[in-house]
């Protein structure tokens, strides 16, 4: 029987170069920065200082930061080589100045929040070495005197080395594995680790294979803790003999946020991270100087905060039947009957969140817990039923799938309701006593059990509310009350906007930025969240070469893209823009390595968005500073993704000439993109791009992209380019398109661009609750023939195709003729996705030619049933 204990800590010590980088790659690009000539260099002898005493928190914390990258601990003293002063006049809150010299380094800061990013810049001049948690491992040290441990170390070098082994010694080296004689002969056969001097390990056995079983066990041990997210690491790779110096290059920076907040949003309800894994999360805002970290702690997939008040809440409401790699949307409620037991679930207890609010606040972070109300509370009736309209006790939900009899919300009647959530909210107020909000939800909530419950019926008799929507209200309203007296404000999903916003409440825009818009209007502060641009759940790649995601597209460069301050709004209405945050929903994100995948590296996108000035952003040079910071998200060990191959296409067109330019763009640095124009499968041989393609016909072009001389595209990038009468002309919505899927623009009906088969393409465009209704304009009177519509159906997404689609015509834009008009035969229960082409066929002639496509209410029996739901289009086609 083998018996061993393990005790391991772990020291970063770092190599680096003798040269800081010739080029530097900092993200979000700082305000002002003035390159000089020389370095600077830190080591273990270097010192910190603060000249204020509001800066002695900043020094310290940077003094342990920096230390840890020295693996040593740096000297706090009155006089120092990195000093700490307090910039009083600084143009606003969390701004810094960073000034590196051959005689030391000078950070002025404008409050603790500043020094800190000003620590993350200048670890940003450092070699990427800095940001691995890893131990770097480098010997096998033995005595020599000892046989069969000279006969093992070779082969533990080669174990624990991975692709390199491990040198050996028979003398002590820092940073080793120390093999040793366990000399208790009361024991057979026996290994144990323990902590030597606490920067190596040590093994000790009694013979050979004692020794090499510790190795093999070791590595089993490490990768497992890793796995499951303690904080310790195992390397399988190591680094040269250690330097105790770091170079960096001589520069001043002035640097200073545009916005105030800049969020990254995480859901652990429909998946459980933990604690450590939430830890790295926060490490990575952070690194990018992300400042608002929303924690999204309970939902209908499961409770995660320990409630002393309710402790039934983590006893049931936080676990739920294991439906692993079953479908999310068709995971269907526990068989008790079968004997299934919930198992699948988590919590944190309330020391896990102080000390990881406390750990946040050190880096500059501040958390803001969501607890919801009042919808998306299914699993809280799995504890305490009776606070549900229908007052039965039922099971978490393990996924997508709603049965319906499934209570989602809270009853807006019960008096026992709002005692309930109260007790709730002291709890998270006093877990989160730094709080700047606290998030109550608000949104997607399911309101049909209000217009029969009679508790509900009878609250809107008493407040005299006229609608439902008022109710829900009026129970935000509530709540905003009782948090307001406790000295917190709120904010909530746009949808608190439905039935009049509560008077102090903010609003997080998510359904596009209509809402965001509405409320600055009214003078409400606002967070930008728009699915179209900071979904980072949505694909952002090529779906087919992807993991699945729960839909949409939003790439780089979209992120990159996003303005927060919206057009039309007043200087005024602009200054409640508060910044902007990127949510991560979970649904298909069941691994903590998986959620890397997701936000790395559009975190990056967004840090740049939020912080930097909006006249400083440069997609080209980003890409560039963006392959830098792949290199320290391989180094922190992130599961990062190393960039979309996908290809966009754009279109202008030349009158003069009547052709097309195809203009293809990509998003990882350096690379080049190679293309056909007869649909045939392009390779390395194939024409590369160097200016856009004039197009004279319809054609179908095929591009791959490669960097290095190697392709890197996992499939072709393709679209075919159709030329029509309508090409270039002027375009009417008398509907517009939804800010969540624009298309291109204006032009991406009439741009001969047709999209994929796919609703998360960004060429379509979406409109919601309305008929397609367009207009186009060809500029003079022409005799026609045929009027082609493109459109798409996905049932699951509540997207059907028109019932019909009708065409007119008119000489002056006034007086139409209907020419035509076409249905389908598709039936929606049968046929979910498909692209189809709906066309009208005559001899007709105009100037303006509309096309209206039906959007009657879908049928019972299908999503969005009862409703107006979404009709997608790519293309016109006016021949």
């Amino acid at each position: 029987m083998n018996k061993f204990l393990v005790l391991i800590i772990g020291v970063l010590l770092i190599a680096c170069a003798e040269q800081p980088t010739a080029k530097i790659a900092i993200i979000p690009e700082p305000v002002k920065m003035e390159v000089g000539s020389g370095s600077y260099t830190i080591n273990s002898s270097t010192k910190v200082a603060f000249t204020d005493a509001a800066m002695e928190g900043a020094a310290q914390t940077i003094a342990e930061l920096l230390g840890e990258k020295l693996g040593t601990e740096l000297e706090i003293a009155s006089k120092g080589d990195v000093t700490i002063n307090k910039w009083n006049d600084a143009p606003k809150g969390e701004s810094y100045k960073l000034s590196i010299t051959k005689s030391g380094i000078t950070i002025d800061a404008a409050d603790y929040a500043g020094a800190i990013y000003a620590m993350q810049t200048l670890l940003q001049l450092m070699p990427a070495e800095v940001y691995s948690p890893k131990i770097n491992y480098n010997y096998v040290c033995y005595p020599d005197s000892v046989a069969f441990l000279a006969e093992a170390a070779p082969e533990v070098a080669k174990i624990l080395g991975g692709r390199r082994p491990l040198k050996l010694s028979t003398t002590p080296k820092q940073n080793a594995i120390v093999l040793s004689q366990y000399w208790d002969k009361k024991v057979d056969s026996t290994f144990i680790f323990y902590t030597h001097k606490y920067k190596e390990i040590g093994i000790a056995a009694k013979d050979k294979n004692m020794v090499i079983q510790a190795a093999k066990t070791l590595k089993e041990l490490y990768e497992r803790i890793e796995k499951e997210g303690a904080n310790i690491a195992f390397v399988q790779t190591f680094g040269e003999p250690d330097f105790e110096k770091i170079t960096i290059p001589c520069l001043t920076i002035e640097d200073y946020p545009r916005f105030g907040w800049r969020g990254m949003h995480l859901d652990c309800s429909r998946h459980f991270f933990t604690i450590n894994e939430v830890r790295k999360y926060v490490d990575y805002l952070a690194m990018h100087k992300l400042n608002r970290f929303h924690w999204h702690l309970v939902d209908d997939q499961g409770w995660r905060m320990e409630s002393k008040r309710y402790p039934l809440l983590t006893e049931k409401a936080a676990w739920r039947v294991d439906r692993s790699g079953v479908d999310w949307d068709n995971r269907q409620p526990i068989d008790r009957a079968k004997g299934e037991q919930p198992t699948y679930g988590g919590f944190y207890t309330q020391q896990q969140i102080k000390d990881l609010v406390a750990y946040a606040a050190k880096l500059g972070v501040a958390v803001i817990p969501e607890i919801e109300i009042p919808g998306h509370t299914s699993e809280v009736f799995a504890a305490y039923p009776a606070l549900s309209c229908l007052g039965t006790e039922q099971e978490v939900t393990p996924g997508g799938y709603y049965p319906a009899d499934m209570a989602t919300c809270f009853c807006a009647g019960n008096e026992d309701v709002f005692a309930f959530i109260e007790g709730i909210l002291d709890e998270v107020i006093e877990l989160f006593p730094d709080a700047p909000y606290i998030h109550i939800g608000g949104d997607e909530v399911d309101k049909r059990f209000w217009r029969s419950c009679p508790k509900c019926k009878a609250r809107m008799q008493k407040e005299k509310l006229a609608n439902v929507d008022e109710l829900q209200s009026y129970f935000i309203h509530r709540v905003e009350k009782y948090v307001n007296e406790k000295g917190k404000p709120i904010i909530g999903w746009d949808e608190i906007l439905e039935g009049g916003l509560a008077p102090n409440a903010t609003v997080m825009s998510w359904r596009g930025i209509g809402g965001g818009i509405a409320a600055a209007r009214a003078g409400h502060d606002v967070v930008m969240t728009p699915n179209s641009h900071l979904y980072f759940d949505y694909y952002q790649n090529t779906p087919e070469v992807e993991p699945k995601a729960i839909g949409g597209f939003v790439p780089l460069k979209r992120v990159y893209g996003f303005e927060p301050i919206p057009e039309g709004l007043s200087e005024e209405e602009g200054k409640h823009i508060l910044g902007a945050q990127a949510n991560l929903w979970v649904e298909f994100i069941p691994t903590f390595a998986q959620v890397e995948y997701m936000v790395l590296p559009r975190m990056s996108a967004l840090a740049e968005v939020t912080w930097s000035p909006k006249e400083k952003r440069d997609w080209a040079d980003f890409t560039r500073r963006v392959e830098q910071q792949q290199v320290r998200y391989e180094a922190m060990g992130a599961n990062a993704h190393k960039g979309a191959d996908y290809i966009d296409f754009s279109t202008s067109f030349d009158a003069d000439n009547k052709l097309f330019l195809v203009e293809m763009t990509g998003e990882i640095y350096g690379s080049d993109i190679f293309y056909t124009t007869d649909g045939s499968q392009p390779t390395l041989n194939s024409t590369k791009y160097e200016k856009p393609v004039e197009v004279t016909q319809t054609s179908t072009i095929r591009a791959i992209v490669a960097k290095g001389g190697k392709q890197i595209s996992k499939m072709a990038s393709e679209r075919t380019i159709g030329m029509h009468k309508g090409v270039g002309k002027k375009i009417t919505y008398n509907h517009k398109a939804s800010e969540a899927y624009p298309g291109s623009g204006e032009t991406t009906l009439i741009d001969g661009l047709t999209s994929s088969d796919r609703q998360d393409d960004p060429r379509m465009q979406g409109f919601n609750s309305k008929d397609f209704d367009v207009v186009i304009d060809l500029g003079t009177v022409e005799k026609l023939s045929s009027v082609v519509g493109s459109f798409f159906q996905s049932v699951g997404s509540w997207i059907y195709l028109p019932q019909e689609m009708v065409v007119s015509v008119s000489d002056d834009g006034e007086r139409w003729s209907e020419v035509g008009r076409v249905g389908h035969d598709y039936d929606p229960f049968k046929t979910q996705s498909i692209r189809h082409q709906f066309e009208v066929k005559g001899d007709f002639s105009g100037r303006f030619v509309k096309i209206v496509g039906v959007n009657p209410p879908t049928v019972k029996g299908l999503p969005g049933a009862g409703t107006v739901n979404w009709i997608f289009a790519d293309e016109i086609f006016v021949n």
